[in-house]
Formats: C-alpha cells, sequence, structure tokens
C-alpha cells in the first residue's frame, strides 16, 4: 500500500481539481479539508474523493468556480447559498456565521441551500468548537436512496449524518460526527478497495438481506440504519431538518441542504459553571475502568486527535486500488501520471 506525505500528496489533488476547472485557492482548499479526513483517521471522506468529485464537475452537479453567498440574513438567523460549488465553501460559511451569531445573540441558526458533498462533517463541529461554541449540524435529503428505512428492503435513505461539539474551556472538546446509516457509503468503498469485508450489520443485498460482501452493496444492495429503529428515527429527523426545512428555502430543485444550531455556553448565564461541569464530565468518562479488550474509555473525538499526530508523521496510506484511480483521474484530465505520482512523493 503506497504511503505519500501529506503535503506533497495534497499539492497533487490540488492540482487534479485544478486541471478540472477548479480556481487555484479553491483546489487548495478542497484539497486540504480532503487531506484532513485522511488525517483524522476518515479516509472514506479524504482525498479519495478527488475522481468522485472530478466526476462531479463533469456532470455539472459542481460547478467548480462558484462561491457562496448569503442571501437572507437576521440577527439570529442565516441562509447560505451554495450556488452549487463545492460544499465545503458553503458548510464554513455558514459554521463561521453562525458562531459569531450565537456569540452575539446566545443562540442561532443556519442553513444551506443548493449545496453539495460537505465532506467530514466533524470538521465543521471543529471549526465552531474552535470559536467556542457549542454546535450541531445536519446534513442530507432525498438525493441518494442508499440506506434501507427499519423493516425494509429498498433503499428509500440518504446516509444523513450529523455532527456535535462541546467546547470545554480550555480542554480538548468533544467531537461528534456519524452517519445516521449505520456507516458513511465510503467506508463500504474502502473496505472493497482493501480486499476486506464488512459486518452484516452494515449492509444488506438487492434483496434486503444481510450482507458481509461489499460486492452485493455495489450489485444493488443498500446500507442499514445504525442502532435498528433508533437510527431510522434519526435518519427521518436529519432529512426533515436539512431538507424539508431548509433545502425547501430556494425554489431551486435541490433536496441537498444544511442545518446548523449554535449556542454560547453562556447562553444562560452560566458560562464558567458549564465550562467546569463539562471537565468534570469528560473525567468521569475517562476515569471509568476499561472493560475487558479496552485500554481506556475516551471521550468522542479523542480517536481523530491521536490519528492526526500519528499519520502526519508516518503519512497517508491508500490502498492501490484508490491510488490507481486517483491517477487516472489525473491522466484523464490531460496529466501526466508520473509528474502527479512524483509530486505526491515530494519529489
Amino acid at each position: 500500500m503506497p504511503v505519500f506525505p501529506v503535503e506533497p500528496l495534497t499539492a497533487a489533488a490540488a492540482q487534479i481539481l485544478v486541471a478540472a476547472g477548479t480556481p487555484v485557492d479553491i483546489a487548495r482548499s478542497v484539497a486540504g479539508w480532503l487531506a484532513g479526513a485522511d488525517l483524522a483517521g476518515h479516509a472514506s471522506h479524504g482525498l479519495m474523493r478527488v475522481p468522485w468529485y472530478v466526476q462531479d464537475i463533469q456532470t455539472g452537479q459542481i460547478r467548480p468556480a462558484e462561491r457562496p453567498a448569503i442571501t437572507r440574513e437576521t440577527e439570529t438567523t442565516v441562509v447560505v447559498d451554495g450556488h452549487a460549488g463545492f460544499g465545503f465553501l458553503a458548510a464554513a460559511a455558514v459554521t463561521e456565521r453562525v458562531a459569531a451569531k450565537a456569540q452575539r445573540a446566545g443562540v442561532a441558526a443556519g442553513a444551506v441551500v443548493r449545496g453539495n458533498h460537505i465532506g467530514r462533517l466533524g470538521a465543521w463541529a471543529e471549526l465552531a468548537a474552535e470559536r467556542g461554541v457549542v454546535f450541531w449540524l445536519t446534513y442530507g435529503g432525498p438525493q441518494y436512496f442508499n440506506v434501507v428505512p427499519f423493516g425494509g428492503a429498498r433503499g428509500r435513505l440518504a446516509t444523513n449524518p450529523m455532527t456535535f461539539a462541546a467546547p470545554a474551556g480550555g480542554t480538548d472538546p468533544m467531537i461528534v460526527d456519524f452517519a445516521t446509516s449505520a456507516v458513511a457509503a465510503g467506508k463500504i468503498w474502502v473496505a472493497r478497495d482493501k480486499g476486506h469485508g464488512v459486518p452484516a450489520e452494515w449492509i444488506v443485498d438487492k434483496h434486503g438481506r444481510p450482507t458481509t460482501k461489499t460486492a452485493d452493496y455495489f450489485k444493488g444492495g443498500a446500507l442499514r440504519t445504525a442502532g435498528g429503529h433508533k437510527g431510522y428515527a434519526l435518519s427521518l429527523m436529519v432529512e426533515l431538518l436539512s431538507a424539508n426545512l431548509t433545502a425547501t428555502a430556494t425554489d431551486a430543485q435541490s433536496p441537498l441542504g444544511v442545518f446548523a444550531l449554535g449556542i454560547d455556553p453562556n447562553a444562560f448565564g452560566a458560562g464558567p459553571a458549564y465550562a467546569a461541569a463539562t471537565r468534570a464530565t469528560f473525567q468521569r468518562m475517562r476515569s471509568t475502568p476499561p472493560a475487558e479488550g479496552f485500554n481506556e474509555v475516551q471521550i468522542p473525538g479523542d480517536y481523530e486527535r491521536r490519528s492526526r499526530a500519528t499519520i502526519q508523521a508516518t503519512g497517508i496510506a491508500m490502498p492501490e486500488p484508490t491510488w490507481q484511480a486517483i491517477l487516472d483521474c489525473a491522466t484523464s484530465l490531460g496529466l501526466e501520471a508520473r509528474a502527479i505520482e512524483r509530486l505526491a512523493r515530494g519529489e
């Protein structure tokens, strides 16, 4: 499995996006966010997605030169129009705006309309936590029916993920980030490229039967919801917020949207007490005696923080099929595969 230093690989990815028609500054930002997912240990949302985005550019789903704009705003709300550009830009804009409004007004909410894929959602929770705001963001809508509802045999939901940030006043925040499906769809691609099977709790085949074979997913199968009926309910909730409540705020035929909610820790007048109580809660969790087979109890977000330190030092590893797909994408855009490989290796 080839391993690449982070910065050169990110630069190579940006060059491919530029060749697909993306302005240089946007390409660098998008490649940076993708590499950030790899660093966080979530390759399913990392640089492996470059060929996907290039394909979306070529089909017109992503308009690579478009930049987000605010179309509606009050003291406590904001609507960001992504103009069908890269979703990362709109997600960053709504996060920054909601965080700033929450700090002024106590509570604020925002929406992204005419958006696209926004990458690893935890990145936006981390951004809000850096601004000192409690934050919740949902993303989804009825765009890809690749998840079966509880009791169903056909896909009728998207993966409909959500993320949550809880800053703790001087210590590492809690960062929750998960799909309401049993797993993100990209992880099925990662398992396939590595030649691995998956747990039967993750997917069903085209007949709605649980399966461990990734090939069954790509032959008409679907993902399962996390936690059975509870994940199904959460998925519907995300669709209602991200699509029905927000995406319908535009006359464009785009069912995909983002809902964001920010709360200042001092919204109810207990900012310092909140921070102290949150640190105590985290310590209570971490001091729990570990169960058999575990070394410790972590707080959501610990895994990603540790992963960054490790992968930054060792480099980003990619399954051979994943890297070949990126090289094939570069070649299709008129770039020389050998030159892209040298750039990615820092040579």
